[in-house]
């Protein structure tokens, strides 16, 4: 059966390539099998295509493995005498493709000694028979009658002339014959890309500039250049493909003429060039998006070559027209619906950022021409939308988006005429009713155009009413799409944010509009989804915050926007109380993480210049936060994960009012510390709340011992580290862990730790020289640090506070040894990183008692070396002791691996 054949096949092929290049035994076997194969297609019918494949692909490891060493005639023994078979001949060129790809593919990473035995065979195949096999094409391509043989004969030959002689190819025999492919139906795409292929083949500007001339010259006599209105989509595209090969050929020799000064070759050149433009663009305008898609990078590399020249009338002409017809093209056709994300939507997509890169290209030379064709769009769009249909509208409106990246950048900042113009289509768009087309695709692209200029609208503030209006009527968030209210919400939200300032006179009119889209209900569908519904809450928020009120009033609707959140965070868990399925209490802890997550969400509206306290709203949000304290259940991650947020948000907002509540939020936190993860994520609010409070943390009667011997248990369990997600969390919570250390340290809270002992600290100073060797180098480094910074704080008048000498010494110890440990790579960024890291820890440590530091080191270092480490320590800093101290450890390591 065809199953168990092809395992016998996988069976050989792992043979060949494991085994049978170092088996001089099994060569004769391999010849037997291969030559059995040769007779058994010769004399039946032809195997099924998958089937030959799979053999070619064997044969062509045989090949790679022989040639030229242990079977210099292979060509000649296996097929060129053998080739009366039509059969055998379709397999010789199916091989040839095998070969191309085990040997010469270059888009195939390869070792460096495959990549030479590949080289090799080459030069080998240069030598010993590509000349006979060359004549073999010659032959099928004149005298077979079997379509697929030529097609083959055509692709082979595509694969081949970029390495080998070029007149095996290129000869008065073989290129009538290849061209005379282009009039065979099953053969023309294959000769179409022997053509490029030669065309492409690399060789000195004159002799590729000679071999295009008479390629063209016998390509227009064939009528392949011509591109008639009669042409169906393949006769275009094939015409397209050998344009665009031979224009950027001309291209490149016209850079090279340049170059060196070669006048009159240049001008020869160009005037070969200019004749392949006009069907150039009309195979762009080909309504076949993969036919017009032949020509761009062409028509691109043209407008390339025109940035370093006087442009001529002609050259502004056809520029000009080459705009007018990209413009044309960015319409999207009948049969594509950009609502949906159908695999023909998605290519016409990619088809218009080719458009774009174009237009860019042309951006970057003459962008006057862009705008002066989109400025009777814009009218016209603007005055008769009414009368267009759809995909016109979405065209211009997608370009009008586009129009950062296809003209400079810097345009909305800058006031030339060009500039100027721009954005006044942007502003003529803005200020127009397109929006109520309704249109999912017409009123998407609209808002993105309105926050992707909106420094401009800033400038010019004039549409900002009716926007607003657009946004919040069902052109916008009450759009009957959920899908374009997904997205309008976002920008809604990035809107409000970006004109805080300009909107305040319609704080009232748009709370009324918002007030019934943020009635959230659990058991109730809203328009938007629970992230929507973040948006919202912030948008409304940054409008009480900004707008035009007195602090009675924004306090007034502050308290009634979070206060509300609060009422139904409370009733929610009233219900919570109540219900025993559990999927309803599911439901209704989803519903309190969004609560939450919505009263956080709130809090971004606040900045330094108007705050909390100076909308009188502290208190509000104070009494929130220990309403979520209190009644958030520790067994809920994902309402533990909201809360931490929430407190986040506090920590930024609140300073030291936030003091009294700090060991309720530190013991909240604790009860539910058995999860990595959670752990993890406190730590990070712990170092968010000392970086931010600093001493004055000290004051609030905060007890980290718990949180410490918490961590340490931790440490010291034993985990799954098979399982990568147990691995991962520990890993951050370690790194986590350490940072918090550091925090505490350089943000001059040492007391915390040190009014616990020295026994605690001996055991925290145990614990940070434990990860200073460990396996992760982020957590090495940080450790590094917090033994640095601990002790510069530790020593004062002489003496190191808080902790014995001994645990000094063993620091020493320890940050030695990092980077001489079997598991330092010295070759590895991040280690050498951790090395410095060591370094720099030395430095202090030494700073603190120097004299006995060189006794600590001198009994573990021969004396020259610490006389050395103590002379670059004392002497040396930043990167002179960096560089020295590397070449000492060098030193160290190869003395280890000697010894």
């Amino acid at each position: 059966g065809i199953e168990e054949h092809f395992i016998l096949l996988q069976v050989i092929e792992s043979y060949l390539v494991n085994s049978y290049a170092k088996d001089d035994n099994g060569q004769q076997t391999v010849r037997l099998w291969m030559s059995s194969w040769i007779q058994k297609i010769a004399s039946s019918e032809s195997p099924p295509n998958y089937m030959s494949n799979k053999m070619a692909q064997l044969f062509a490891l045989v090949f790679a493995a022989d040639f030229p060493i242990r079977w210099p005639q292979f060509m000649q023994e296996v097929f060129l005498q053998q080739l009366d078979s039509p059969a055998v001949v379709v397999f010789f060129l199916r091989t040839l493709m095998a070969i191309d790809s085990e040997v010469v593919d270059r888009e195939i990473q390869r070792t460096k000694e495959v990549f030479d035995r590949n080289t090799h065979i080459k030069d080998a195949m240069r030598d010993l028979c590509i000349v006979d096999v060359a004549r073999v094409w010659t032959t099928i391509l004149k005298d077979s009658g079997n379509d697929k043989a030529r097609e083959l004969c055509l692709d082979v030959v595509a694969c081949y002339v970029d390495w080998i002689d070029i007149e095996l190819v290129v000869n008065d025999t073989m290129v009538p014959l290849i061209i005379g492919c282009l009039n065979d139906e099953n053969a023309s795409e294959s000769a179409v890309r022997a053509i490029c292929a030669i065309i492409e083949k690399g060789m000195d500007a004159q002799k590729k500039f000679a071999l295009v001339s008479a390629l063209s010259m016998l390509l227009q006599q064939n009528g392949s250049l011509s591109v008639t209105p009669g042409n169906d989509a393949e006769e275009v595209m094939r015409s397209g493909m050998l344009l665009s090969a031979i224009g950027c050929a001309l291209i490149d020799c016209h850079v090279k003429f340049d170059k060196n000064n070669e006048t009159a070759r240049r001008s020869d050149c160009d005037r070969l060039l200019e004749g392949t433009l006009t069907p150039a663009l009309q195979c762009f305008s080909n309504e076949d998006l993969d036919t017009s898609q032949t020509v761009v990078e062409f028509l691109r590399q043209y407008i390339c070559m025109l940035k370093g020249e006087p442009l001529s009338a002609q050259n502004e002409a056809f520029i000009s027209e080459l705009v007018a017809r990209i413009v044309h093209r960015y319409k999207a056709p009948e049969d594509i619906n950009l609502e949906n994300d159908g695999e023909n939507e998605l290519d016409f997509l990619e088809y218009r950022k080719q458009l774009r890169s174009l237009l860019s290209t042309v951006g970057t030379l003459k962008p006057d021409i862009i705008v002066n064709s989109l400025e009777p769009s814009v009218r016209s769009l603007c005055g008769e939308w009414t009368h267009s249909e759809v995909a016109p509208i979405e065209a211009v409106l997608s370009l009008i988006y586009s129009l950062a990246e296809i003209i400079q950048s810097t345009f909305i900042m800058s006031s030339d005429d060009v500039s100027t113009r721009a954005k006044s289509l942007i502003l003529q768009v803005l200020s127009s009713d397109v929006s109520r087309c309704g249109a999912f695709v017409v009123n998407t692209t609209f808002f993105e155009i309105v926050c992707r200029y909106d420094r401009l609208l800033a400038a010019n503030q004039r549409p900002l009413p009716s926007l607003l209006e657009a946004f919040l009527d069902a052109r916008g968030l009450l759009h009957p799409s959920a899908r374009l209210r997904t997205r309008v919400v976002y920008l809604f939200c990035r809107f409000v944010k970006a004109h805080k300032q300009s909107l305040g006179d319609y704080v009232g009119t748009v709370l009324t509009q918002l007030a019934p889209l943020l009635a959230v209900n659990p058991n109730a569908n809203s328009l938007f989804s629970d992230d929507d519904q973040m948006f919202l809450y912030e948008a409304t928020s940054t409008l009480i915050v900004f707008g035009s009120l007195k602090v009675e009033l924004k306090e007034q609707y502050t308290k009634e926007l979070a206060g509300s959140l609060l009422q139904k965070f409370l009733a929610a868990n009233e219900e919570l109380c109540k219900v025993t399925n559990s999927e309803d209490q599911q439901k209704i802890l989803c519903y309190m993480c969004n609560i939450i997550g919505y009263s956080s969400r709130i809090t971004k509206a606040f900045t330094t210049s108007n705050s909390m306290i100076s909308c009188n709203c502290a208190s509000t949000f104070y009494q929130i936060m220990n309403t979520y304290l209190e009644k958030v259940p520790v067994d809920s991650i994902e309402m533990l994960d909201a809360l931490r947020q929430y407190l986040h948000r506090m920590v930024a907002c609140f300073d030291e009012q936030l003091l009294p509540a700090l060991p309720s939020i530190f013991n909240k936190f604790l009860s539910a510390a058995s999860n990595h993860k959670t752990l993890h994520d406190f730590l990070i609010l712990a170092q968010q709340i000392f970086a931010k409070l600093k001493s004055k943390v000290l004051n609030s009667e905060l007890e980290v011992r718990t949180l410490f011997e918490l961590l340490w248990s931790v440490h010291s369990s034993e985990h799954d580290l098979a399982d990568e997600v147990v691995a991962r969390n520990l890993c951050y919570l370690n790194r986590a862990y350490l940072q918090m250390i550091l925090s505490i340290v350089v943000n001059d809270l040492l007391p915390l730790i040190s009014n616990n002992g020295q026994g605690f600290m001996r055991r925290l100073s145990a614990s940070i020289l434990a990860f200073c060797t460990c396996s992760d180098t982020v957590a090495q480094k940080v450790a590094l640090t917090a033994v640095a910074k601990l002790f510069s704080k530790l020593f004062n008048n002489g003496t190191i506070a808080f902790v014995e000498s001994s645990v000094w010494e063993q620091s020493i110890i320890t940050t030695l040894q990092v980077p001489l440990a079997l598991s330092h790579d010295p070759a590895d960024a991040q280690c050498v990183l951790v090395q410095h890291e060591a370094s720099m820890c030395l430095q202090v440590l030494r700073m603190c008692l120097p004299e006995r530091f060189d006794a600590v080191i001198h009994t573990i270092l021969p004396s020259e070396v610490t006389e050395k480490i103590s002379n670059y320590l004392r002497t040396l800093k930043g990167k002179e002791l960096e560089k020295h101290m590397d070449e000492l450890y060098a030193q160290l390591r190869v003395e280890r691996i000697t010894a």
